[in-house]
């Protein structure tokens, strides 16, 4: 991995790039293979804000699926652009808030049976609206509480690959 940053005056800039060659377990071999990334995050802090802008540029070339004439394509080249703003204090009571959308094509084109058995062909695109927030309050030094409330929206050309989900956690958080 390869970070290049710069700051000045409360705004930062960041460069990364990152290469990782991808073994996964037996049950996982689909995933094998490699992936590189790349991206830039712009960040400015004023008046107890943070404000945070963040592009990645994803590709990965992995093993795929097969099972029988079925094939999924495991190996998606994702565009992902996510806002932030944080305020608060850390002692006190501390916000997220966060908008993400991801873009992925994937590469292999997909075969799926049909339930009449025919065999039918896409390439997956799918598109990820994601909106959430994340409060953390501290109990100590050491402790604190963690709630995250997350709505999830995948539009994907394959339906077997749209969702909508809403998430919620709750935590306690322990930092050594």
């Amino acid at each position: 991995e390869v970070a290049a940053i710069r700051q000045d005056n409360g705004t930062a800039m960041q460069l990364h790039a990152q290469f990782s060659a991808i073994r996964a377990s037996s049950a996982f071999a689909a995933l094998d293979g490699w992936r590189v990334r790349s991206g830039a995050r712009w960040s400015r802090s004023r008046a107890g804000l943070l404000w945070r802008a963040d592009y990645e540029l994803e590709y990965n070339d992995r093993h795929n699926l097969r099972v029988d004439e079925q094939f999924f394509s495991q190996s998606p080249l994702r565009n992902q652009l996510r806002l932030e703003l944080l305020h608060g204090s850390a002692n006190q009571l501390a916000l997220e808030w966060q908008l993400r959308y991801r873009h992925s094509r994937y590469i292999g084109t997909n075969r799926l049976v049909t339930p009449d058995s025919q065999v039918g062909a896409e390439r997956r695109q799918d598109q990820l609206l994601s909106v959430g927030v994340q409060a953390r309050h501290a109990l100590g030094r050491r402790l604190g509480l963690l709630a995250e409330y997350r709505y999830d929206a995948n539009r994907s050309r394959l339906e077997v690959f749209d969702y909508n989900r809403h998430l919620l956690s709750l935590g306690l958080e322990w930092q050594p």
